[in-house]
């Protein structure tokens, strides 16, 4: 099982010369580990009024904000980010994040590819201003533009099994939504305290991140337990599952590659009646029960 917190990883500070406002500690934890070749992992950490220098990926990635207030910067737009916001940034467009608030902005970003690079832009670059005479980009296209959402913002819908009490959780999906990309899928889901998220598999690797509470978490016939900041990487096919162990709701952000992921539960899942879900067709599943 391969677990950690990412509070407690090594971070290593890099900066743009000539402009010390442009400083970030960051690690990529993942690299090197085998068997997580699917997906690529960086954390970074911005102090305020510092910033997270504009580069570009060479692979899409989601980032979700564990903590803070900033600003980012994807290709031809500019918008607010805060504490459970979620940007989605395409392979190759210029993107960078500063720190508007008072307290260190975290943020934990999943790439579609262990096997990304990323390349710093030219200093006639490093502007959280859009380039001059560019449009906004729209939410829902990936042409440069800023796709963004926030956690608080999406609908969840109740799912249980019967017959089998405190095994009952809450679900939301979005970026397939967007249209934006068809590299990555993601996965939301609530825990009340004792509440557990039945055992499913997935058919393409996953990392799941804690962004909320305290969670006992179990891949396989291994387990650990994983509170704010906590991450795992859950291989595809592996059975998993996760039981809230604490006083407070566990919220949790998984990425995944998509968008064909199909899950399948050992139990029929409720209301939806039925034990596998399409990511391409979780929508016509919620219609079934609306």
């Amino acid at each position: 099982m391969i677990a950690l917190h990412l509070t407690e990883v090594e971070l290593e500070a890099f900066s743009l010369e000539g402009d010390p406002s442009m400083r970030v500690k960051a690690t990529t934890p993942l690299a090197g580990t085998p068997g997580t070749e699917a997906l690529g992992l960086v954390y970074f950490e911005i102090d305020p009024g510092e910033a997270l220098m504009i580069h570009a990926d060479s692979r899409d990635e989601l980032v979700a904000l564990l903590s803070g207030t900033g600003l980012a910067r994807v290709g031809n737009s500019a918008g607010h980010v805060s504490t459970g916001g979620i940007v989605f940034i395409p392979a190759d467009v210029p993107h960078g994040f500063r720190n508007t608030g008072s307290e260190t902005l975290r943020a934990v970003g999943v790439f579609a590819g262990a096997d990304f690079e990323s390349e710093v832009m030219p200093d006639d670059q490093q502007t959280f201003e859009p380039p001059a005479g560019s449009a906004p980009g729209s939410q829902g296209q990936s042409d440069g533009g800023l796709i963004t959402w926030h956690w608080n913002d999406l609908e969840f819908f109740d799912m249980w099994i019967d017959g089998e009490p405190g095994v009952q959780w809450r679900l939301s999906q979005h970026l397939l939504a967007t249209g934006a990309t068809d590299s990555l899928d993601d996965v939301y889901f609530k825990l009340a305290p004792g509440e557990t998220l039945a055992t499913h598999i997935h058919s393409e690797d996953e990392i799941v991140v804690v962004l909320s509470g305290t969670a006992e978490g179990a891949v396989g016939e291994e387990t650990a337990e994983l509170r704010t900041g906590g991450l795992v990487y859950i291989p595809a096919d592996e059975p998993h599952g996760f039981r809230n162990i604490g006083d407070e709701t566990v919220e949790v952000f998984g990425v995944l590659r998509g968008p064909n992921m199909v899950t399948t539960f050992d139990s029929m899942v409720m209301p939806f009646d039925t034990n596998v879900f399409s990511s391409e067709g979780v929508d016509e599943v919620l219609e079934r029960t609306s």
